[in-house]
């Protein structure tokens, strides 16, 4: 026997949502007693889980709305009120309650006591007569009671308070879910859903709770530092956060339970949670440490028994379905697991199956089903039945009603789940007396099984099952009301009636007289007729046909003339296949009246859309039989609707002869059409009635009318038709036959000669010079001549015409006066001298009046908004409405006028911020064109643009801000604290700043500036500020004690400072004694002291807020004889020293400093008085370089205390560090380390030559000076001397010659570029542009580059450019007025060379920034080498940092470690990158904005410090500059780069060779004397090269850069680097041997060895630190480390020819060959040889 697998999936499905529910019911329980350990508020915690439900069911509803586009339900206050609000307040006080018991009482008592509500809605299961009684159901209650009982005695510790809470839980819980199950399964309030349900619910809960919750725990919360008193916001946060957790959990919960109702039943439910009560007592036990007994165990199989036989019960009326699933479960599970697991899964899968004992399914055939049920005792209206299908995809209801107790439907899918109910109808009431799930499937196999016989089942027909007997069947057909269940092929959903004869075809038909358009639905298909209905019930029922009986005799063109039809019928999309099947049955209708054969009634067929295709022609049929079943066979064509093409195709096609077209025959065409041609039908229909057919047009739905009236022949009021939908074409098929037939016999009878052809109408009607007021109108004469044409045309809107009458041989007219954009209805009417034959007609619209074109409304200010447009020709003047929106929706509008020649005006007088809609018309006299729309917003009024707090204190705070526009009028400020106790409004006028007082200490307040203008407030600008704890008072001292009083004073804390308070106790004993003293005392005196007692003495400082600072403490003691401690010695100078101490703990008199000298001659003792309360001296007047002793001695009232002594030493006057800066042939700058506290410095130069002197005194704060007009070539001898007063110190000197006087070169007057410009004029790679050098302005260049730290030149072979290394944490900073005090250019080109180190960090830093005064970025360039990207930023014009990224595979290249070009060309709306001279790509990008000169820029910096000297990056550079243009990038060349020099393009680098040589010749001969007056000439040529100048100054010392390691190739500069060590190794060994002249005296020498050791001295003050030594030694090389990760592919390199190679190591060496360098190997060489 097959398994059942609908009912295995139903299980499934059943478990998977018992499980869903055991989470969130699991979870909450342990989350509710967790929380409640620290939260001892059970219902303000249940008040925010059903504000949580509500919001989260609200958003579930909205997006389940978005989703299905359904309206979700919504009940009305009477079915809320009296069904809702019962189930609402029991949920509130179950859930209240249970949560409320969760102070008192345990898990295990609590799932206990809960488990009781099995019971309670048992008996209100009963009561509400959901559950049939039954005896055993008490057996299985007290089954399950006891067990769990017994499951949970020994974990309960029980309270009585919470036993009673839970057990009054239980029993509302009863209530609760018994009424949520009949709520839920209430089909007229549409509930089903969980979410639904809760929407509902959850406000109504609230307020019924919401009373209990004031009474118990409003007061207690609101004073709690839970939540209404908290502290720290992160602790708030916490409590926020944890109670939106247990909301969620809830929402699930009830989300969850409410499923399971909906779904199966509330005792479903209670079921499914005892096994849920069992885990949450394991995980209990677990979680908590409870112990498993035996009689728990017990406990828990009493409980299994108890499910078990419930399960029994309700699967006893499906015993079979109990045995197939039982077999199946015996082959998937071992034998011992079936006892438990078959009864869990049927209690599961039958509980939520159906109801049973009122409703009989009994299946026909494979898609029919009959249902009965027990009539209702009473007067009842009848019975409402639902069919819908279980389905994720949207599918059709079926809906029908029935006045007894069975019904049959029709056209079920036999494998689909449906949901049936049965109502009971009783006024506008419906009651739910029935309801089931089922299958087709499923219902047979429950026959077959109840049959139990083989025999049954292979009787069994295939069309049907159940009792088969034949008089039931036609009993169904007859009596009971059958509906065809469709398939959901459109989206309408309804029934058809299979019985014409029944109840409700009468309704029906009555319904389709009254309001057609309507769906039908006592159980009618909308869509479907009864004729196709009987058809599929015919093969449905197979051998039981039902046929229609019709009382009225159908009409029959009985004549015997013949006519030639043609019916034309409109097969365009717009028709769907559903109406296209009545359009069959309507041409049937027509087809069928008439005698079809050749000498009769002909018909053909055409259907058109796009193109017109024949279906058949008029001879291709000659019996009606035959035709009849042609038209009931031809296809659906779709397309387009070209009506006009089609009725030429009728013409040509159908009207031959060759087609069955007869001579003298009358030809009829019937047109059938639902929209309007979207081509000329009018033209074609006029050729058409001009041969002699008439047509009659039927339009349907959405055809145009007025069309079909043009295209109709005469008369139209029986040649037009148009009905309003598909289905009412059977209503017009009688009458349209009927006259039809009629024509025929007419033009039988009266074989006259045609009008048409007699009195022939013009043609071929065209319309030319369209305006929007007229328009010229033409035709074709017609056949014969013409008296005089009469024109018609009349508005569709205007009934009266207007007509003109022109001459008959004239054949166009100009229509004026017209209407513009307008549709005109125009005739032609011939007129002859005996009659007025057919009129030609047409249709044309007037052109609208000419609109005005490129409509732009743009912001110009907070009140006005600037409207543009292109004109308008031939318009008088312009109108313009514009209103605010409010909501979306314009306010009242405004009407403004302008003349013709205003296109841009300024709309004023608007409200800030606010969107306004513009329209604009062109007037033509009074007449106004089309408008044109357009939206725009009002600028905000400026807020302010910064807020700053200069200066907080306690109770004062200083707000200061940056106003976002000129002349603001006034500004608001409003200080609040966070929870909006305190709240302050200050408004100023004229100022940036104000002073906000009287706040209080360590209070968080939340600041708003808003600019006041008259238009309103802006919008505020905020910040948040916190107060600082109240300060203490400070330097608590004793200052007098006499008798029995001490004086104590203090430094005032502040101000505002309301009252002091002083404590003083004696340590030894005593009492505590306090004093409080006015809040302007600085002292005050404490009473009745002893002698030879310590005092503790505190100070606090009171405040107005009533906070209390910090106490201040000090001890004295009236004890004597203590000395002063920790003597130290310190600020010396060379005549003073700073002499402190602590003073002892005692009231000293005063102080004896007494100091000797302990070098020099003077032994003399000096001695100093000091106050008692001092704690320092300064002595004066000291000698310089002199170490001296010193000792403090404390003096009290009656004796001589103790003393300490220390030892410090005078600085020396002698200056250090004397060194010469530079020097030339006729100056040397000196510089020397500044002494401190001297006067100043005595400066002097000696000449060794003429011992001439010059010397000067500067200032003290002077640390170099230069002496200039010195002899060249002469060496000096240069001392300083410190003065101090008239004191100096010893000369510190150095010998210094100066250099040679130069050779004098002419040179010519150059007048140097003013700097203070945008774009001064410099000299970039032998280019004059306008721009910035930017290596010059860093002094990265040969001259300068050593005086700036941090910075090293690399020699580089192959580069014609020097390249500048900028090390680690350099920064180097310009201020941004030194390098461009007139500001940046709007359009210039960033150009810069460069290169990535090893050990370049892989953090984003840029390459140049400009930053303002805060050092906040304002623009750069950012390199990212961690993501591989480079960044431009810039400030715009809105005052906003705009950031442009460029992210291409090129810019991947930048970061591989070679030298690389970018140029980034700036413009007013873009920003284009190239790397390496190709362009990249480009950015949009808005206007540069004023950049601040006041700032700085950098090079290096890392993006994420701020601030001078906070860390950059190391990289090498090897240009840099701004270009004033964006063409620089097409300019600049890339032959600086050695990958990309182009030898054929670039020009040569200075140092190469040539064939030629490049020695500059002898002198030549000097020229006569130029006479006196003349002009300059020309300068000469360069002579050659000088000897070798005298030895410069020793330079700053350079940083050590461990450089990298190369491969073992042979370098050529290697080659000539050695021959330059051999040339100086043979200069010294000729040095040795031939010593030269006496020299000058050298400078100043090192240190010499140490001494001998002296005897130890006095311990010395500690000296000053020293300078930073030299960089130790390289260490060892490590062992070898482990290997690392695999790299990235490297940069491919750039190929280069071997020539190439070759030529660029020629040019290098020959380089270094002729480098001055190499020169002096060459002359010492030559001096050697």
């Amino acid at each position: 026997m097959a398994c059942p697998v609908q009912f295995l999936c139903r299980a499934v499905r059943t478990v998977g949502l018992v499980l869903f529910y055991y989470v969130f019911s699991i979870g909450i329980t342990f989350y509710n007693k967790w929380l409640m350990k620290g939260f001892h508020y059970p219902l303000f915690m249940t008040l925010v889980h059903l504000t949580i439900i509500f919001c989260l069911s609200t958003l579930t509803r909205s997006a389940m709305q978005c989703w299905t586009g359904k309206p979700r339900v919504m009940l009305n206050w009477t079915d809320y009120l009296s069904k809702v609000a019962p189930v609402a307040m029991a949920t509130a006080l179950d859930i209240g309650l249970s949560n409320w018991s969760f102070l008192f009482i345990t898990i295990s008592l609590y799932t206990m006591t809960k488990s009781s509500a099995v019971l309670f809605i048992l008996f209100f299961s009963l009561v509400f007569k959901l559950e049939e009684p039954n005896p055993y159901l008490i057996v299985v209650v007290l089954l399950i009671a006891s067990g769990l009982f017994m499951f949970t005695f020994e974990s309960t510790q029980f309270n009585l308070e919470g036993f009673l809470m839970v057990l009054l839980a239980s029993f509302i819980g009863g209530i609760r879910w018994t009424l949520t199950q009949v709520l839920m399964q209430k089909a007229e309030l549409g509930l089903q859903n969980p979410v639904d349900t809760m929407y509902h619910l959850q406000p109504v809960m609230f307020m019924g709770l919401f009373p209990l919750f004031l009474f118990n725990e409003g007061l207690t919360l609101s004073t709690s530092e839970k939540l209404f008193r908290v502290h720290e916001l992160s602790s708030l946060l916490y409590s926020l956060v944890t109670l939106s957790i247990g909301g969620s959990l809830a929402f699930g919960l009830g989300f969850s339970e409410f499923l399971l109702v909906s779904k199966t039943s509330s005792l479903t439910l209670s079921i499914a949670g005892i096994f849920k009560e069992v885990c949450t007592l394991l995980l209990a036990t677990y979680l908590l440490g409870d112990r498993m007994s035996e009689l728990k165990w017990m406990g828990f199989a009493v409980c299994v028994c108890g499910i078990s036989l419930h399960v029994g019960l309700k699967t006893y009326c499906s015993k079979s379905r109990f045995t197939m699933l039982f077999n199946c479960l015996r082959a998937a599970f071992p034998a011992l697991m079936v006892p438990y697991l078959v009864p869990l899964l049927l209690l599961l899968s039958t509980s939520g199956i159906h109801s049973q004992g009122r409703l009989k399914l009994t299946v026909l055939s494979e898609d029919r089903l009959q249902m009965k049920w027990k009539e209702a005792d009473g007067p009842v209206q009848g019975y409402k039945v639902r069919v819908k299908p279980i389905s994720e995809v949207p599918q059709p209801e079926l809906m029908l009603t029935t006045t007894r107790g069975r019904a049959t439907v029709v056209g079920l899918d036999s494998s689909q789940e449906y949901t049936l109910q049965v109502l009971v109808l009783n006024g506008t009431l419906e009651k739910l007396i029935a309801k089931r799930r089922f299958t087709i499937e499923g219902l047979r196999e429950e026959e077959l099984v109840r049959s139990g016989s083989r025999e049954q089942r292979k009787k069994a027909l295939p069309g049907g099952s159940g009792s088969g007997e034949l008089d039931d069947l036609i009993e169904t057909l007859v009596d009971v009301p059958t509906v065809v269940y469709r398939e959901p092929t459109t989206t309408t959903t309804g029934m058809g009636p299979s019985n014409p004869q029944g109840p409700l075809e009468k309704r029906k038909r009555k319904k389709d007289r009254s309001k057609v358009d309507d769906k039908e639905e006592q159980g009618t298909t909308q869509g479907e007729d009864p004729a196709s209905d009987r058809e599929k019930l015919r093969k449905t029922v197979s051998g039981y046909p039902v046929t229609e009986v019709s009382t009225r005799m159908a009409f029959e063109c009985d004549i015997t003339a013949a006519a030639d039809v043609v019916l034309l019928v409109d097969g365009s999309w717009s028709i769907g296949r559903t109406n296209f099947r009545r359009v069959r049955d309507f041409l049937e209708g027509l087809v069928v009246p008439f005698q079809i054969g050749p000498d009769r009634v002909q018909i053909a067929l055409s259907q058109y859309s796009g193109d017109p295709r024949t279906e058949w022609q008029l001879n291709n049929f000659t019996t009606r039989e035959q035709l009849l079943e042609a038209v009931r066979n031809f296809r659906y064509k779709g397309g387009n609707t070209f009506t006009g093409q089609a009725l030429l195709h009728v013409l040509e096609e159908n009207l031959r002869e060759e087609s069955g077209a007869r001579p003298d025959t009358p030809r009829f065409l019937i047109l059938l059409t639902d929209g309007k041609s979207q081509d000329d039908a009018i033209a074609a229909a006029n050729r058409l009635k001009s041969t002699g057919v008439e047509i009659i047009a039927v339009g349907v739905k959405n055809a145009d009318e007025a069309e079909l009236r043009q295209v109709a022949s005469e008369p139209l009021d029986l040649n037009v038709y148009n009905v309003n939908d598909f289905p009412l074409l059977s209503k017009l098929v009688g009458r349209l036959v009927q006259i039809l037939c009629k024509k025929i016999e007419e033009r039988k009878a009266r074989p006259t000669e045609d009008p048409v052809l007699s009195y022939p109408s013009p043609t071929d009607m065209e319309f030319s010079e369209l305006g929007p007021r007229e328009v010229r109108l033409g035709w074709t004469r017609p056949g014969r001549p013409v008296l005089q044409y009469r024109v018609v045309f009349h508005s569709a809107e205007g009934p009266s015409p207007q007509e003109v009458v022109v001459n008959g041989t004239v054949t166009s007219v100009l229509l004026g006066g017209l209407t513009s954009q307008t549709l005109y209805h125009i005739s032609v009417f011939p007129v002859y001298e005996d009659n007025v034959g057919l009129a030609l007609r047409g249709t044309v619209t007037t052109l609208p009046l000419a609109m005005p074109v490129g409509l732009e409304v743009t912001p110009s200010s907070p009140s006005s908004l600037r409207v543009r447009w292109g004109p308008a020709a031939g318009a008088t003047q312009y109108m313009a409405l514009y209103s605010a929106l409010s909501n979306g929706e314009p306010d009242d509008a405004k009407e403004v006028k302008f003349g013709a020649d205003q296109t841009d005006v300024v709309l004023s007088g608007l409200l800030p911020e606010t969107d306004y809609s513009v329209t604009l018309y062109a007037l033509y006299d009074e007449d106004p064109s089309d408008p044109v729309t357009a939206v725009a917003t009002t600028h905000p009024l400026p807020p302010p643009v910064s807020i700053r707090f200069p200066m907080v204190s306690h109770s004062m705070i200083r707000v200061s801000w940056v106003p976002g526009g000129v002349g603001v009028p006034r500004h608001r400020i409003t200080c609040s604290t966070n929870h909006g106790s305190d709240v302050k409004k200050v408004e100023v006028t004229g100022v940036n700043s104000v002073l906000l007082q009287n706040l209080s200490s360590l209070s968080r307040y939340l600041v708003s500036v808003q600019s006041q203008y008259q238009q309103g407030l802006s919008s505020p600008l905020t910040a948040n500020v916190t107060t600082l704890k109240v300060p203490a008072p400070s330097d608590l001292r004793v200052t007098n004690f006499s008798g029995n009083d001490i004086t104590v004073q203090w430094e005032s804390a502040a101000d505002d400072v309301v009252s002091y308070l002083i404590k003083w106790i004696s340590l030894s004993g005593g009492d505590l004694r306090q004093l409080r003293v006015d809040g302007d005392s600085e002292g005050a005196i404490l009473e009745e002291v002893q002698d030879d007692k310590e005092y503790q003495i505190s100070l606090s400082a009171l405040y107005a807020d009533g906070a209390q600072s910090e106490a201040v403490a000090i001890r004295y003691s009236t004890l004597s004889g203590g000395g002063p401690s920790s003597l130290s010695i310190s600020e010396e100078t060379a005549v003073s020293l700073l002499v402190s101490w602590v003073p002892p703990n005692a009231h000293v008199l005063q102080y004896h400093v007494s100091y000797t000298a302990l070098t020099g001659g003077e032994t003399q003792e000096n001695t100093v008085l000091v106050s008692g309360s001092e704690r320092r001296v300064v002595l004066r007047s000291l000698l310089p370089d002199t170490r001296y002793s010193v000792l403090v001695t404390a003096e009290y009232r009656n004796r001589e205390g103790g003393s300490a002594s220390a030892q410090g030493k005078t600085t020396s006057l002698r200056v250090s560090s004397v060194s010469v800066m530079r020097s030339d042939h006729s100056s040397i700058c000196v510089s020397w380390r500044p002494v401190p506290a001297v006067s100043g410095y005595r400066i002097a130069a000696q000449s060794f030559r003429d011992k001439e002197t010059k010397q000067e005194i500067v200032d003290a704060s002077s640390s170099s000076y230069c002496f200039t007009e010195l002899q060249p070539e002469t060496v000096y001898r240069i001392s300083v001397h410190s003065r101090l007063e008239t004191v100096e110190g010893a000369a510190v000197s150095i010998l210094h010659p100066t250099a040679s006087a130069p050779a004098r070169i002419p040179i010519y007057p150059r007048l140097n570029p003013i700097r203070n410009e945008v774009c001064p004029v410099v000299t970039i790679r032998h280019s004059i542009v306008k721009g910035f050098d930017m290596m010059e302005a860093f002094g990265l260049t040969q001259k300068a580059h050593s005086s700036v730290e941090g910075v090293s030149t690399e020699p580089f072979v192959f580069n014609t450019l020097p390249t500048y290394t900028v090390y680690r944490d350099v920064q180097l900073t310009q201020s941004t007025g030194f390098i461009h005090p007139a500001g940046f250019s709007s359009e210039h080109t960033i150009s810069m060379a460069f290169r990535l180190l090893q050990d370049t960090p892989k953090e984003p830093f840029a390459l140049w920034q400009l930053t303002d005064n805060d050092f906040q970025p304002k623009m750069g360039v950012v390199l990212d080498p961690g993501s591989r990207l480079l960044q431009y930023f810039s400030l715009d014009y809105r005052g906003e940092v705009q950031e442009l990224t460029f992210n291409q595979p090129q810019v991947h290249r930048l970061f591989y470690g070679s030298f690389h070009k970018i140029h980034l060309s700036i413009n007013q709306v873009s920003v284009s990158l190239s790397v390496d001279c190709q362009r990249v790509g480009e950015r949009p990008a808005r206007p540069l904005g004023t950049l601040p000169t006041d700032g700085f820029e950098m090079l290096g910096k890392l993006t994420k410090t701020r601030g001078p000297q906070s860390g950059s990056a190391p990289f090498q550079l090897q240009s840099f500059e701004i270009v004033c243009n964006t063409t620089w990038a097409l300019e600049d060349t890339c032959c600086d780069l050695p990958g990309l020099r182009d030898e054929e393009s670039c020009p040569a680098p200075a140092d190469a060779c040539t064939c030629t040589s490049d020695v500059p010749g002898a002198p030549g001969v000097t020229g006569p004397p130029v006479s006196p007056g003349g002009e300059m000439g020309p300068s000469g040529k360069i002579g050659s090269e000088g000897v070798l100048g005298p030895l410069g100054s020793r330079g700053p010392r350079g940083l050590t850069v461990q450089g990298k390691a190369v491969g073992q190739t042979l370098d050529i500069s290697r080659v000539c680097i050695f021959s330059v060590f051999v040339s100086v190794l043979n200069l010294t060994l000729v040095s040795w041997f031939f010593p030269g002249f006496q020299g000058i005296r050298g400078s100043e020498g090192n240190m010499g060895a140490p001494g001998i050791t002296g005897p130890r001295g006095f311990q010395g003050m500690p000296g000053h630190p020293g300078v930073v030594g030299e960089r130790g030694p390289l260490g060892g090389v490590g062992p070898t480390g482990l290997p690392g990760n695999k790299g990235e592919r490297g940069e491919k390199g750039e190929p280069q020819s071997m020539a190439m190679i070759f030529q660029l190591v020629t040019q290098a060496c020959e380089q270094l060959v002729h480098s001055k360098y190499c020169h002096v190997v060459h002359v010492f060489m030559t001096a050697d040889v």
